[in-house]
């Protein structure tokens, strides 16, 4: 058996990136805020009120726009190809004996789906793209072929 299915990349370092951006935007915003508000006031209450009211607010409107101007954006997906094949389970470059394969767990969120292959040694996650649903479809696929489509629990 054998197939593909796109997942959400993981994007470690464009996480990374996309977060110290925000962060230098919003010291480059909130920094001459503070100055005139330290001017225009006696004392520094209102200030840090203002501040602590403001950088949330910044974080939660320009984090996912930074998020998306990163390399393969933020709903991209990464296609791994699959194939079962002598007692192996190969997904990408990976190789997991179908032996070691204790469990595969599967749930949904939101439209989305998560499915965890729990081995002897290091799980495998995998997650579908955002409102994608040829990759919930692929998900299955392999869940399937794997023999545990009782796991998937529709809602």
């Amino acid at each position: 058996m054998s197939g593909e299915v796109t997942v959400k990349r993981k994007g470690g370092w464009q996480k990374a990136a996309a977060l110290g951006i925000t962060a230098g935007l919003i010291l480059l915003v909130t920094l001459p805020i503070a100055r005139t508000l330290l001017r225009q006031l006696e004392t520094g209450l209102m200030t840090q009120l203002g501040i602590a009211l403001l950088v949330p607010v910044l974080i939660w409107l320009l984090y996912p726009q930074m998020l998306k101007l990163m390399p393969g954006g933020k709903d991209a997906g990464a296609v791994l190809r699959w194939t079962i094949a002598g007692g192996v389970l190969t997904l990408g470059e990976r190789q997991i004996p179908l032996t070691s394969v204790k469990m595969v767990y599967c749930w949904e969120k939101n439209g989305d789906w998560t499915v965890n292959i729990e081995t002897d040694g290091k799980n495998e996650l995998l997650r579908s793209v955002e409102g994608d649903a040829r990759s919930v479809r692929q998900l299955y696929a392999l869940v399937d072929a794997l023999g545990y489509r009782g796991q998937w629990h529709e809602t």
